[in-house]
């Protein structure tokens, strides 16, 4: 790799610091983990949450697996959403 090859990706990687896309990204990933956990404890122990799915035993492991599986497509369209705002601090 070429110096200036080098020099280029640093000066790249600098603007990133300069417009501050760490510090949006942190934010953007802090309130959508606030919103995450906020949603899964209003479900959580709720007997009623688990009963649509055929499951009666209240143990922890259930309420995560049936939240993570309605929440996987949410979470997906979420992702596209994100990886799309990231992209837009390459340009």
């Amino acid at each position: 790799m070429e110096i200036d090859e080098v020099v280029a990706i640093v000066i790249h990687e600098l603007g990133h610091v300069h417009h501050y896309h760490l510090m949006k990204i942190t934010c953007i990933v802090f309130v959508f983990t606030i919103f995450l956990l906020t949603i899964f404890s209003t479900v959580y122990r709720e007997k009623s949450f688990l009963e649509p799915f055929g499951f009666s035993h209240q143990a922890d492991f259930v309420y995560v697996f049936v939240f993570a599986a309605i929440f996987d497509p949410i979470d997906f369209f979420l992702s596209c959403l994100f990886n799309k705002f990231s992209r837009n601090f390459e340009s």
